[in-house]
């Protein structure tokens, strides 16, 4: 931001330049990631609710159906808390209101982040255990809680350092400015805390792709069997699990595959220095705020990979809404009843 900031400021030196204007000006830039968020933001509230409700209430009980459960919890939080708080910081980008606010924005999203990613490796060790080694060790329903407990005291605990690398006031740029920013600390000791995140974060990226080929490998070869002539050697519900244990590896390597690509970018532009003696850097400058809010597509968009590849999932959320379109029709149609009874009186 401090890069960004004396870029503009410099090549407004004739103008008289305010805090005011120069939030407007970094505004601008920030209007498509605000319109790409707000576009966002409705189907991550609606669609979490749905998959925690959904997973927990109507769907038998497994620890996977716990795990993609609590993956919704984290996404929720983030959405609820980390996009709101964003928007903030988008719409007052040197004005910002809270150094509170900025810490918890900030903390709320690391620790939605590393929970998605640890709860993703344990979803994924769940499926290789169930999948590659069925008649091994396999975590039970009270090992299931435990361990879902596990994520969210360690989710919490790397994501607390987080609110003392915040900084919340830049110096004045010669400008006389009283410009206020929530940004991270540059100083030695936080860059190796992101250094280690940014680790962590590939090396759980790299035990998910090793453990689900493995996982693809295995379901394969048992996905080929169905297209054997002799249907004898497999009876219909064999045939009928088969498929089932198919759609579930499908679905939870997809939401796998969408936290990698979601992140990814975020991750890569943090390493990217930014050139302010570009010819086109405001458009660049526009262009990469949208994409390191790409990590908002994780949050938001697991709810619709559910819908795409769970037919257990459409199912129930069908019943939902065909139950409250039905329940509203009937509250219509009683309201309409007693005002003709009323006007018949």
């Amino acid at each position: 931001m401090d890069a960004i900031i004396r870029h503009l400021l410099e090549t407004n030196s004739n103008e008289n330049m305010t805090l005011e204007i120069l939030n407007e000006k970094i505004f601008l830039m920030n209007q498509p990631a605000i319109v790409f968020i707000c576009l966002l933001f409705p189907i991550g509230i609606l669609g979490n609710c749905a998959v925690i409700y959904i997973y927990l209430c109507c769907l038998r009980y497994s620890n996977l159906n716990l795990f993609i459960s609590s993956l919704a919890f984290f996404d929720l939080i983030c959405c609820l808390i980390g996009i709101n708080f964003e928007l903030i910081d988008l719409f007052l980008p040197v004005m910002h209101p809270s150094k509170l606010i900025c810490k918890f924005q900030r903390l709320s999203v690391f620790f939605c982040c590393i929970g998605s990613s640890l709860m993703l490796l344990a979803i994924a060790l769940e499926r290789y255990q169930k999948v590659c080694r069925p008649t091994n060790f396999q975590f039970s329903k009270f090992q299931g809680r435990i361990l879902t407990f596990v994520i969210n005291f360690c989710s919490l605990a790397f994501s607390l350092p987080v609110i003392w690398a915040i900084r919340i006031d830049v110096p004045d740029f010669e400008y006389k400015l009283n410009v206020s920013t929530c940004e991270f600390k540059s100083s030695v000791s936080w860059r190796i805390y992101f250094a280690a995140v940014f680790l962590g974060y590939s090396l759980d990226l790299i035990v998910n792709f090793v453990l689900y080929c493995l996982v693809w490998r295995t379901a394969r070869r048992h996905f080929l069997r169905l297209d054997m002539p002799d249907e004898s050697k497999l009876d219909k519900d064999k045939r009928k699990n088969i498929r089932k244990l198919h759609r579930i590896n499908r679905t939870v390597i997809s939401i796998t595959a969408l936290f990698a690509l979601s992140f990814s970018p975020f991750c890569i532009l943090s390493l990217i220095p930014k050139d302010v003696e570009s010819k086109n850097f405001t458009i660049e400058e526009t262009i990469r705020r949208v994409c390191s809010r790409l990590w908002i597509l994780n949050c938001t968009m697991n709810p619709v990979v559910y819908g795409f590849c769970n037919k257990e999932f459409r199912i129930q959320v069908k019943r939902i809404v065909y139950g409250l379109v039905r329940k509203n029709i009937s509250t219509n149609s009683s309201q309409i009843d007693c005002t003709e009874d009323d006007e018949n009186n």
